[in-house]
C-alpha cells in the first residue's frame, strides 16, 4: 500500500478499521449498550452504574479505533 492510498481511500481505510474482529467488538459494544440502557430506562434509572456502563465499551472501541488509525497514517503503508 502507498503512502496515499491508506490516507485517500475510503474503502482501504474502512477495511482496516472495520476488519472482522473489530467489527465484531464493535457490534458487541452496541449491543451491550442496548441491553444496559433498556435495563436503566426499564427500571426508572436503577441501577445507577448502568448508564455509563453502556457507554463504556464503545468509548473503548473509538479510543483503539483513534489510535489505530493514527498509527497507519503515521507509517502510511498499514504494515505495523
Amino acid at each position: 500500500m502507498t503512502d496515499t492510498e491508506y490516507r485517500h481511500s475510503v474503502k482501504r481505510r474502512l477495511s482496516v478499521l472495520f476488519s472482522p474482529i473489530r467489527l465484531a467488538l464493535f457490534l458487541g459494544s452496541v449491543v451491550w449498550l442496548i441491553v444496559l440502557n433498556v435495563i436503566y430506562i426499564g427500571n426508572s434509572g436503577s441501577p445507577s452504574w448502568a448508564g455509563p456502563a453502556s457507554a463504556f465499551p464503545i468509548l473503548v472501541w473509538v479510543t483503539v479505533m483513534l489510535m489505530t488509525d493514527s498509527r497507519y497514517r503515521r507509517t502510511g503503508n498499514g504494515s505495523s
